[in-house]
């Protein structure tokens, strides 16, 4: 099915205290603040052989979810948190058939909770690509979604533009129900293209673990 309807008001959104300090953008009153969404997403910071970038993860069932290509090819990697928390990881988990990853979670935030892909409205939350790249900035885009099926496993269709660094980002109900992750955006109409829940759980437990490249020759 296609998605219906325009798109609604992006929206950047605060930590509950609405501090702009600890890198949370404060922005105009959401449902989804009622979540924390500075608790919800991280920004993983990559570097490689002659390389630097970086994406989103979504914290929900204990760990950091984002997507593999975010990590080819990694000689470093640190997981940054909005309130300014950061720790390198050595060690992660990579899926084989899907664009999915998975990294430790080292700090007591509870994330998201998990739902189903067919919960209704949704939203995408993660790390502002346009911010201050010494900052977190967590943003939350409120858009209408579709439903697509492919190969393999489902594929969640987003009515809104998914940019560099927004790989990893979390697809959720207004209420924090974690049903997606953000991994590319389609050729033709500009869709942005997300993991469907189910497929994830499914593939959860056939993770493999993985080192960092060992360096450059």
């Amino acid at each position: 099915a296609q998605p219906s309807g325009e798109p609604s008001e992006r929206a950047v959104a605060s930590d509950s205290s609405g501090r702009v300090g600890s890198g949370a953008v404060l922005g105009p009153a959401s449902s989804i603040e009622r979540f924390r969404p500075s608790e919800l997403v991280v920004k993983i910071e990559v570097t490689g052989c002659g390389f630097t970038q970086w994406g989103t993860g979504s914290i929900v069932g204990g760990q950091i979810l984002t997507n593999r290509h975010v990590l080819d090819g990694a000689t470093g990697i640190t997981v940054v948190h909005p309130n300014g928390e950061r720790y390198v990881v050595q060690q992660f988990e990579v899926a084989d058939s899907l664009d999915l990853a998975a990294l430790p979670l080292n700090t007591a935030h509870d994330g998201f909770a998990w739902g189903t892909s067919d919960d209704g409205p949704l939203v995408m939350v993660g790390v502002d690509p346009s911010a201050d790249p010494r900052t977190t900035a967590v943003v939350v885009d409120e858009r209408l979604v579709g439903q697509l099926h492919s190969d393999p496993g489902e594929v969640l269709m987003l009515d809104t533009k998914v940019e560099p660094g927004n790989s990893g980002s979390g697809v959720s109900t207004p209420e924090g129900q974690f049903v997606g992750l953000i991994y590319a955006s389609a050729e033709a109409g500009g869709w942005g293209l997300a993991i469907g829940v189910e497929s994830i759980r499914a593939e959860l437990d056939r993770l493999i673990p993985t080192t960092l490249n060992p360096g450059c020759g």
